[in-house]
């Protein structure tokens, strides 16, 4: 562990414990972004290599919607109630 790891104003010290989540996690859910910005951007990277599914949920497609499991273009806030409680009669499909 480097120095960097055990300061608290170092970017390693915060994204450390994320990507450990990231690695360990089966779906990962991105809302509402460009998927652009690092390093943020490389989470659903990481989260594909270590075997999970990644839904992607924005107004417009991005760089991550063809790497993704599963891409909905809209609102969120209309997207996601929908996949939590989908009506009766829809499917769901995964890309």
């Amino acid at each position: 562990m480097g120095e960097d790891d055990r300061n608290p104003w170092t970017r390693e010290f915060w994204l450390r414990p994320i990507v450990l989540y990231i690695k360990e996690s089966y779906l990962l859910l991105v809302v509402g972004t460009s998927a652009i910005v690092q390093p943020v951007a490389s989470f659903p990277l990481i989260a594909k290599q270590a075997g999970a599914m990644v839904v992607e949920v924005n107004k417009d497609p991005t760089p991550l919607s063809s790497l993704a499991d599963a891409s909905f273009q809209g609102r969120a806030g209309e997207i996601l109630p929908a996949l939590l409680h989908p009506p009766a009669g829809s499917s769901i499909r995964r890309r």
